[in-house]
């Protein structure tokens, strides 16, 4: 669960 949720984030970051 843990690391699922730093994909999110990592993804999300790429964001602008």
């Amino acid at each position: 669960d843990h690391m699922a949720q730093t994909q999110v984030h990592k993804e999300n970051r790429t964001l602008p």
